[in-house]
């Protein structure tokens, strides 16, 4: 974490997720393309990509690295689901479960309503269970 200790740095609520824009929905929710309940599109997974489904931002760059990646991987996720590709979703869902807990190790959870904390709890593990057993 570059030689920072956690209870040094500052975090401040998630631009992206905690305004009042209405493609936020909570606490590290996050709408695109991909996740639009209105319009009934749910092949991607709704974490935000501006603090990792924290609700929280830190100005370093290990956590930006970190929510970057988090992001990356919910892009590359909604790929393979319109692509129907069942054993890439697996592989990029597990890496994004394991990035978002690494997040949550390192920065905390934000709050137990979070989405990070959501899928530190399990969230993910219905999926990743459900593609393995398509493969």
């Amino acid at each position: 974490m570059g030689g920072e200790r956690k209870e040094d740095l500052v975090s401040r609520p998630c631009d992206w997720c905690s305004g009042s824009s209405s493609l936020n929905v909570g606490t590290g929710i996050f709408r695109d393309f991909d996740w639009e309940p209105m319009a009934g599109i749910l092949t991607g997974i709704p974490i935000c990509g501006g603090c990792g489904g924290t609700g929280l931002q830190f100005d370093n760059d290990d956590f930006k690295a970190r929510r970057e990646t988090i992001m990356d991987l919910r892009f590359k996720f909604a790929d393979e689901v319109e692509a129907k590709n069942p054993s890439q979703q697996l592989k990029v869902l597990q890496q994004l479960e394991t990035e978002v807990k690494e997040l949550v190790n390192i920065y905390g959870n934000g709050s137990d309503k979070s989405f990070a904390n959501t899928i530190v709890n399990g969230e993910l593990s219905k999926r990743i269970e459900y593609l393995k057993n398509l493969l």
